[in-house]
Protein backbone atom coordinates (compact mmCIF):
# COMPACT_ATOMS: atom_id res chain seq x y z
CA UNK A 1 0.00 0.00 0.00
CA UNK A 2 1.37 3.47 -0.82
CA UNK A 3 2.59 5.35 2.25
CA UNK A 4 1.64 9.06 2.38
CA UNK A 5 3.98 11.63 3.89
CA UNK A 6 1.79 13.51 6.36
CA UNK A 7 3.75 16.35 7.96
CA UNK A 8 2.41 18.28 10.98
CA UNK A 9 0.18 21.27 10.28
CA UNK A 10 2.28 24.19 11.49
CA UNK A 11 2.50 27.90 10.89
CA UNK A 12 2.85 31.24 12.61
CA UNK A 13 0.30 33.02 10.42
CA UNK A 14 -2.70 32.22 8.24
CA UNK A 15 -0.65 31.97 5.03
CA UNK A 16 1.73 29.36 6.48
CA UNK A 17 -1.18 27.35 7.95
CA UNK A 18 -2.99 27.35 4.58
CA UNK A 19 0.18 26.15 2.81
CA UNK A 20 0.54 23.31 5.31
CA UNK A 21 -3.10 22.26 4.91
CA UNK A 22 -2.74 22.32 1.10
CA UNK A 23 0.21 19.89 1.36
CA UNK A 24 -1.96 17.54 3.43
CA UNK A 25 -4.73 17.71 0.84
CA UNK A 26 -2.34 16.84 -2.00
CA UNK A 27 -0.98 13.85 -0.04
CA UNK A 28 -4.52 12.55 0.50
CA UNK A 29 -5.38 13.05 -3.16
CA UNK A 30 -2.24 11.14 -4.21
CA UNK A 31 -3.04 8.31 -1.81
CA UNK A 32 -6.61 8.00 -3.07
CA UNK A 33 -5.47 7.88 -6.70
CA UNK A 34 -2.82 5.25 -5.90
CA UNK A 35 -5.14 2.76 -4.19
CA UNK A 36 -6.22 -0.33 -6.15
CA UNK A 37 -6.69 -4.05 -5.61
CA UNK A 38 -3.04 -4.76 -6.34
CA UNK A 39 -1.60 -2.70 -3.50
CA UNK A 40 -4.40 -2.96 -0.91
CA UNK A 41 -5.00 -6.43 0.48
CA UNK A 42 -7.81 -5.63 2.92
CA UNK A 43 -10.21 -3.07 1.55
CA UNK A 44 -13.81 -2.16 2.28
CA UNK A 45 -15.28 -0.66 -0.90
CA UNK A 46 -18.67 -0.92 -2.53
CA UNK A 47 -17.57 -0.92 -6.19
CA UNK A 48 -14.31 -2.18 -7.76
CA UNK A 49 -14.02 -2.01 -11.56
CA UNK A 50 -11.04 -3.16 -13.63
CA UNK A 51 -8.67 -3.04 -10.70
CA UNK A 52 -9.51 0.59 -9.87
CA UNK A 53 -11.50 1.65 -6.83
CA UNK A 54 -14.75 3.49 -7.53
CA UNK A 55 -15.91 3.77 -3.96
CA UNK A 56 -18.76 5.46 -2.18
CA UNK A 57 -17.23 4.23 1.07
CA UNK A 58 -13.55 3.35 1.29
CA UNK A 59 -11.86 2.30 4.53
CA UNK A 60 -8.22 1.31 4.90
CA UNK A 61 -6.65 0.37 8.22
CA UNK A 62 -8.13 -0.19 11.68
CA UNK A 63 -9.08 1.94 14.67
CA UNK A 64 -9.87 -0.97 17.00
CA UNK A 65 -6.57 -2.82 17.51
CA UNK A 66 -2.81 -2.52 17.11
CA UNK A 67 -0.97 -5.06 14.96
CA UNK A 68 1.50 -7.26 16.76
CA UNK A 69 4.93 -5.66 16.95
CA UNK A 70 3.65 -2.15 16.19
CA UNK A 71 2.94 0.65 18.65
CA UNK A 72 1.11 2.82 16.08
CA UNK A 73 -1.83 2.31 13.72
CA UNK A 74 -3.26 4.34 10.85
CA UNK A 75 -6.74 4.71 9.40
CA UNK A 76 -7.78 6.18 6.06
CA UNK A 77 -11.49 6.52 5.25
CA UNK A 78 -13.36 8.04 2.31
CA UNK A 79 -17.14 8.57 2.19
CA UNK A 80 -19.39 10.62 -0.07
CA UNK A 81 -18.96 13.72 2.06
CA UNK A 82 -15.72 13.24 3.97
CA UNK A 83 -12.08 12.15 3.82
CA UNK A 84 -10.49 11.21 7.14
CA UNK A 85 -6.91 10.21 7.92
CA UNK A 86 -5.64 9.45 11.41
CA UNK A 87 -2.56 8.04 13.08
CA UNK A 88 -2.68 6.78 16.69
CA UNK A 89 0.13 5.73 19.00
CA UNK A 90 -0.31 3.16 21.73
CA UNK A 91 0.57 5.81 24.36
CA UNK A 92 -2.60 7.77 23.53
CA UNK A 93 -1.27 10.28 21.00
CA UNK A 94 -3.68 10.75 18.07
CA UNK A 95 -3.35 12.96 14.98
CA UNK A 96 -6.39 13.39 12.70
CA UNK A 97 -7.07 15.19 9.43
CA UNK A 98 -10.67 15.54 8.16
CA UNK A 99 -11.62 17.12 4.83
CA UNK A 100 -15.24 18.03 4.07
CA UNK A 101 -16.75 20.19 1.36
CA UNK A 102 -17.03 23.23 3.62
CA UNK A 103 -14.16 22.80 6.07
CA UNK A 104 -10.81 21.18 6.88
CA UNK A 105 -10.07 20.03 10.43
CA UNK A 106 -6.80 18.92 11.98
CA UNK A 107 -6.28 17.80 15.56
CA UNK A 108 -3.48 16.39 17.70
CA UNK A 109 -4.42 14.81 21.04
CA UNK A 110 -2.28 13.48 23.89
CA UNK A 111 -4.71 11.47 26.03
CA UNK A 112 -2.10 10.52 28.62
CA UNK A 113 -1.22 14.15 29.44
CA UNK A 114 -4.67 15.67 28.67
CA UNK A 115 -3.31 17.90 25.90
CA UNK A 116 -4.91 18.74 22.56
CA UNK A 117 -4.70 21.20 19.68
CA UNK A 118 -7.18 21.81 16.86
CA UNK A 119 -7.31 23.84 13.65
CA UNK A 120 -10.55 24.38 11.73
CA UNK A 121 -10.53 26.10 8.34
CA UNK A 122 -13.66 27.24 6.50
CA UNK A 123 -14.17 29.63 3.61
CA UNK A 124 -14.55 32.61 5.94
CA UNK A 125 -12.50 31.75 9.02
CA UNK A 126 -9.52 29.90 10.49
CA UNK A 127 -9.83 28.81 14.11
CA UNK A 128 -6.99 27.31 16.16
CA UNK A 129 -7.32 26.02 19.72
CA UNK A 130 -4.94 24.51 22.29
CA UNK A 131 -6.18 22.88 25.51
CA UNK A 132 -4.40 21.52 28.57
CA UNK A 133 -5.74 19.98 31.78
CA UNK A 134 -3.49 19.32 34.77
CA UNK A 135 -4.57 17.80 38.09
CA UNK A 136 -2.39 18.00 41.21
CA UNK A 137 -3.02 16.54 44.66
CA UNK A 138 -1.57 18.17 47.77
CA UNK A 139 -2.69 16.48 50.96
CA UNK A 140 -6.50 16.50 51.04
CA UNK A 141 -6.81 19.09 48.27
CA UNK A 142 -7.14 18.10 44.60
CA UNK A 143 -6.69 20.97 42.14
CA UNK A 144 -7.51 20.80 38.43
CA UNK A 145 -6.31 23.57 36.10
CA UNK A 146 -7.97 23.74 32.67
CA UNK A 147 -6.28 26.14 30.23
CA UNK A 148 -7.44 27.04 26.73
CA UNK A 149 -6.02 29.39 24.11
CA UNK A 150 -7.92 30.19 20.90
CA UNK A 151 -7.25 32.28 17.80
CA UNK A 152 -10.16 32.96 15.44
CA UNK A 153 -9.29 34.72 12.20
CA UNK A 154 -11.84 36.16 9.77
CA UNK A 155 -11.52 38.55 6.86
CA UNK A 156 -12.47 41.52 9.05
CA UNK A 157 -11.36 40.39 12.52
CA UNK A 158 -8.65 38.53 14.43
CA UNK A 159 -9.61 37.47 17.95
CA UNK A 160 -7.29 35.76 20.44
CA UNK A 161 -8.49 34.42 23.80
CA UNK A 162 -6.63 32.74 26.66
CA UNK A 163 -8.72 31.36 29.53
CA UNK A 164 -7.98 29.40 32.68
CA UNK A 165 -10.25 27.68 35.17
CA UNK A 166 -9.05 26.25 38.45
CA UNK A 167 -11.17 23.82 40.49
CA UNK A 168 -10.10 22.87 44.03
CA UNK A 169 -11.85 20.02 45.86
CA UNK A 170 -11.29 19.46 49.58
CA UNK A 171 -13.23 18.43 52.66
CA UNK A 172 -14.36 22.07 52.89
CA UNK A 173 -16.11 21.92 49.51
CA UNK A 174 -15.41 22.85 45.90
CA UNK A 175 -14.00 26.21 44.82
CA UNK A 176 -13.89 27.37 41.22
CA UNK A 177 -11.94 30.42 40.02
CA UNK A 178 -11.43 31.57 36.45
CA UNK A 179 -9.53 34.15 34.44
CA UNK A 180 -9.63 35.20 30.80
CA UNK A 181 -7.82 37.62 28.50
CA UNK A 182 -9.04 38.62 25.03
CA UNK A 183 -7.54 40.69 22.22
CA UNK A 184 -9.82 41.59 19.31
CA UNK A 185 -8.36 43.37 16.29
CA UNK A 186 -10.49 44.96 13.57
CA UNK A 187 -9.67 47.53 10.92
CA UNK A 188 -11.12 50.39 12.98
CA UNK A 189 -10.27 49.34 16.54
CA UNK A 190 -8.26 47.12 18.86
CA UNK A 191 -9.92 45.91 22.07
CA UNK A 192 -8.29 44.16 25.03
CA UNK A 193 -9.95 42.70 28.11
CA UNK A 194 -8.65 40.85 31.16
CA UNK A 195 -11.14 39.48 33.70
CA UNK A 196 -10.96 37.35 36.81
CA UNK A 197 -13.73 35.66 38.82
CA UNK A 198 -13.17 34.32 42.33
CA UNK A 199 -14.93 31.36 43.94
CA UNK A 200 -17.62 33.69 45.34
CA UNK A 201 -18.60 34.80 41.84
CA UNK A 202 -17.10 38.28 42.12
CA UNK A 203 -15.67 39.46 38.80
CA UNK A 204 -13.21 42.28 38.16
CA UNK A 205 -12.04 43.33 34.71
CA UNK A 206 -9.80 45.82 32.95
CA UNK A 207 -10.49 47.11 29.43
CA UNK A 208 -8.47 48.93 26.77
CA UNK A 209 -10.18 50.12 23.59
CA UNK A 210 -8.20 51.91 20.89
CA UNK A 211 -9.56 53.63 17.79
CA UNK A 212 -7.98 56.09 15.39
CA UNK A 213 -9.14 59.03 17.53
CA UNK A 214 -9.18 57.75 21.12
CA UNK A 215 -7.80 55.26 23.64
CA UNK A 216 -10.07 54.25 26.53
CA UNK A 217 -8.58 52.53 29.59
CA UNK A 218 -10.84 51.15 32.31
CA UNK A 219 -9.41 49.38 35.37
CA UNK A 220 -9.55 49.35 39.15
CA UNK A 221 -5.92 50.54 39.28
CA UNK A 222 -3.82 52.11 36.52
CA UNK A 223 -0.09 52.38 37.27
CA UNK A 224 2.16 54.59 35.12
CA UNK A 225 5.93 54.49 35.71
CA UNK A 226 8.46 56.83 34.15
CA UNK A 227 8.04 60.20 32.48
CA UNK A 228 4.48 60.78 31.23
CA UNK A 229 3.91 63.43 28.57
CA UNK A 230 0.33 64.71 28.13
CA UNK A 231 -0.67 67.24 25.48
CA UNK A 232 -4.24 68.49 25.80
CA UNK A 233 -6.68 68.59 28.70
CA UNK A 234 -7.41 66.09 31.45
CA UNK A 235 -11.08 65.96 32.42
CA UNK A 236 -13.18 63.81 34.72
CA UNK A 237 -14.78 63.41 38.14
CA UNK A 238 -12.21 61.81 40.41
CA UNK A 239 -9.54 62.44 43.04
CA UNK A 240 -5.85 62.97 42.24
CA UNK A 241 -3.27 62.05 44.88
CA UNK A 242 0.35 63.12 44.40
CA UNK A 243 2.95 62.10 46.99
CA UNK A 244 5.59 64.44 45.62
CA UNK A 245 5.56 67.89 44.01
CA UNK A 246 3.03 69.15 41.48
CA UNK A 247 4.04 71.87 39.01
CA UNK A 248 1.32 73.96 37.34
CA UNK A 249 2.13 76.16 34.37
CA UNK A 250 0.03 79.29 34.97
CA UNK A 251 -3.37 79.23 36.66
CA UNK A 252 -5.06 77.04 39.25
CA UNK A 253 -8.87 77.08 39.15
CA UNK A 254 -11.02 75.65 41.95
CA UNK A 255 -14.39 74.93 40.36
CA UNK A 256 -15.99 76.59 37.37
CA UNK A 257 -18.16 79.06 39.33
CA UNK A 258 -17.71 81.53 42.20
CA UNK A 259 -20.24 79.96 44.54
CA UNK A 260 -19.89 76.99 46.88
CA UNK A 261 -17.19 76.12 49.37
CA UNK A 262 -13.62 75.69 48.16
CA UNK A 263 -10.36 75.32 50.05
CA UNK A 264 -6.64 74.73 49.91
CA UNK A 265 -5.64 72.61 52.91
CA UNK A 266 -2.15 72.40 54.38
CA UNK A 267 -2.96 69.97 57.21
CA UNK A 268 -3.39 70.60 60.92
CA UNK A 269 -6.37 72.91 60.31
CA UNK A 270 -4.25 75.36 58.32
CA UNK A 271 -5.40 76.51 54.93
CA UNK A 272 -7.25 78.94 52.73
CA UNK A 273 -11.05 78.65 52.79
CA UNK A 274 -13.78 80.25 50.68
CA UNK A 275 -17.50 79.93 51.41
CA UNK A 276 -18.85 81.77 48.39
CA UNK A 277 -18.67 85.22 50.04
CA UNK A 278 -15.62 85.37 52.29
CA UNK A 279 -12.08 84.04 52.09
CA UNK A 280 -10.36 82.95 55.30
CA UNK A 281 -6.64 82.46 55.89
CA UNK A 282 -6.20 80.10 58.84
CA UNK A 283 -2.79 79.60 60.52
CA UNK A 284 -1.15 80.22 63.92
CA UNK A 285 1.02 82.88 62.28
CA UNK A 286 0.26 84.71 59.05
CA UNK A 287 3.05 86.59 57.32
CA UNK A 288 2.67 88.72 54.18
CA UNK A 289 6.22 89.30 53.00
CA UNK A 290 6.29 91.73 50.09
CA UNK A 291 7.74 95.09 49.10
CA UNK A 292 4.30 96.63 48.52
CA UNK A 293 0.99 95.30 49.89
CA UNK A 294 -2.43 96.80 49.18
CA UNK A 295 -5.74 96.07 50.90
CA UNK A 296 -8.82 97.37 49.09
CA UNK A 297 -12.34 97.61 50.47
CA UNK A 298 -13.58 97.45 54.05
CA UNK A 299 -11.13 95.49 56.21
CA UNK A 300 -11.70 94.36 59.80
CA UNK A 301 -9.01 93.05 62.12
CA UNK A 302 -10.02 91.14 65.25
CA UNK A 303 -7.55 90.68 68.08
CA UNK A 304 -4.30 92.63 68.39
CA UNK A 305 -2.53 94.41 65.56
CA UNK A 306 1.12 94.82 66.49
CA UNK A 307 3.21 97.22 64.39
CA UNK A 308 6.90 97.19 65.46
CA UNK A 309 8.59 100.55 66.03
CA UNK A 310 10.97 99.82 63.19
CA UNK A 311 8.09 99.78 60.75
CA UNK A 312 7.33 102.99 58.88
CA UNK A 313 3.65 103.94 58.82
CA UNK A 314 2.22 106.27 56.15
CA UNK A 315 -1.30 107.67 56.56
CA UNK A 316 -1.83 106.41 60.12
CA UNK A 317 -0.61 107.41 63.61
CA UNK A 318 1.52 105.08 65.67
CA UNK A 319 0.41 104.49 69.28
CA UNK A 320 3.30 103.84 71.64
CA UNK A 321 0.88 102.39 74.24
CA UNK A 322 -1.70 99.67 73.88
CA UNK A 323 -5.40 100.51 73.46
CA UNK A 324 -4.98 104.12 72.28
CA UNK A 325 -7.35 105.53 69.69
CA UNK A 326 -8.09 109.02 68.28
CA UNK A 327 -11.12 110.60 66.65
CA UNK A 328 -12.22 114.07 65.39
CA UNK A 329 -15.62 115.65 66.12
CA UNK A 330 -16.89 119.28 66.39
CA UNK A 331 -13.44 120.78 65.96
CA UNK A 332 -11.93 118.67 68.70
CA UNK A 333 -9.40 115.83 68.57
CA UNK A 334 -10.38 113.18 71.08
CA UNK A 335 -7.97 110.66 72.63
CA UNK A 336 -9.34 107.33 73.79
CA UNK A 337 -7.89 104.44 75.75
CA UNK A 338 -9.59 101.12 75.13
CA UNK A 339 -12.65 102.97 73.81
CA UNK A 340 -13.02 105.52 76.65
CA UNK A 341 -12.28 109.25 76.07
CA UNK A 342 -9.47 110.46 78.30
CA UNK A 343 -8.96 113.96 76.84
CA UNK A 344 -9.42 116.31 73.90
CA UNK A 345 -7.63 119.10 72.03
CA UNK A 346 -9.41 121.97 70.25
CA UNK A 347 -8.34 122.17 66.66
CA UNK A 348 -7.65 125.61 65.16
Amino acid sequence: MPVPNFSPVIGTNSEEILDSLEKQRKELQWLLQSLDTTNVKELNAEVINAGRILAKHLRVGSDTEFEEGYDTRALFEVTNDRITASVEAINGEIATLTIESNQIKTSVVDLENNLSSKITQTANSIRSEVEAEVTTINGNIATTNYNVSMVNQKADEIKATVSSQSTSISNLGTRVTSAESTISQQSWQISQKVSQTDYNGNTIASLINQTATSVKIQAQNIDLYGAVMINGSIEGSTDIRVNRDAYIGNNLYLGTSGWGGKSVNFGGGNGIYYNGEQMTFSAPYLNFDSVNSTLNGYNTIYGTLNVPSTTNLVGVVRAESSGIGISVSGGYLYVKVYGSTVGSVKLT
